[in-house]
Formats: structure tokens, C-alpha cells, sequence
């Protein structure tokens, strides 16, 4: 979707047809215990909504893995959590965005 490019009702089409060149079959051919990673938000959107499948960012793999391996969960391989969990990661993303735009400012006055 390459951000909200996609999102755009007049270049919907054309963002679909870039997912279907490579991207979407790949996904729908891939094992159905595979995990399916994208980092960015409208390409986790972009898949779940034409595959059905539902992709995981990184960091949520990381945070699955790291309980795991703490016993927190005993199932025998990672599973797709609900969107409510990436509340929190957007919360921290976000402070991040603004805590980088306010020194990258500051510089750019001096």
C-alpha cells in the first residue's frame, strides 16, 4: 500500500495490483503456521484484508518470544494477539516520533 497511498480510493486499484504481482500469492501459498511479518501498518492491513491472513510487526514477534521463553506462553508456537495490543507499541512509537522531532528541531535552530 506503501503508506496511504493505497488508502486512497483513486489509486486503490493500482495498489492491489502491486500487492498481486508478488507480494499477496506469496502469502497465500506460504504454510499456514508460517509467520507473516510486516512492519508497516498498511502493509499488515493490506494483507490481512486480501489474504486473510494476519501479519505480525517484528516487534510483536520479539515480545511473543521473549514470553515464551519466560513460560508466559505455553502454546507450542507464536500466535497473531489482537490489534489492541499494538496500543501500547503505538503509544511508545509515537513518544518516540515526538521525542526525535523535538531534538531534530532544537538542532535545526542552532
Amino acid at each position: 500500500m506503501a503508506g496511504s497511498f493505497g488508502f486512497e480510493a483513486a489509486k486503490y486499484d493500482l495498489s492491489m495490483q502491486i500487492g498481486e504481482r508478488k507480494l499477496l500469492p506469496a502469502v497465500r501459498a506460504a504454510d499456514p503456521g508460517a509467520l507473516i511479518i510486516a512492519d508497516g501498518f498498511s502493509c499488515r492491513t493490506q494483507i490481512e484484508q486480501a489474504t486473510g491472513r494476519r501479519p505480525l510487526h517484528l516487534a510483536q514477534v520479539i515480545q511473543q518470544a521473549m514470553r515464551r521463553q519466560r513460560g508466559q506462553i505455553p502454546v507450542p508456537a507464536l500466535a497473531p494477539e489482537r490489534h489492541h495490543s499494538l496500543m501500547p507499541m503505538a503509544a511508545v512509537a509515537i513518544a518516540v516520533l515526538v521525542g526525535v522531532s523535538a531534538v531534530w528541531r532544537a538542532r535545526r535552530r542552532r
